[in-house]
């Protein structure tokens, strides 16, 4: 049994982001993806399922950033902060853009 690799696992979600970013989901295939990774379509497979696992793997960690913002958001409200809805709005304003921005 081969191990699998994180450099190979990175270059096939880094192939996937720019041709996901140039092409559009739809239009990006498995065969682009690993064409772009430098790497066989089977090996792709190897790693993801296909291309919904592969869009998963990429959109997780924004996922996950921003459900830490929601959680952030319910332990303010629910430990009665003493807020203003223009502060409490300007710290989840900044939250999701900085996390827009380290995912783009």
């Amino acid at each position: 049994m081969q191990v699998l690799k994180e450099e190979v696992r990175q270059n096939i979600l880094s192939a996937a982001k720019k041709l996901f970013h140039e092409r559009g989901y739809r239009k990006a295939s498995i065969r682009d993806i690993a064409k772009k990774a430098g790497i066989s379509e089977g090996n792709v497979y190897r790693y993801y399922d296909g291309k919904e696992s592969i869009l998963e793997a990429i959109v997780l960690p924004a996922y996950d950033k921003i459900m830490e913002v929601i959680s952030f958001s319910e332990r303010m409200i629910g430990e009665g902060e003493a807020y203003s809805f223009k502060k409490f709005r300007n710290v989840i304003n900044s939250s999701i853009l900085r996390i827009a921005k380290n995912f783009r």
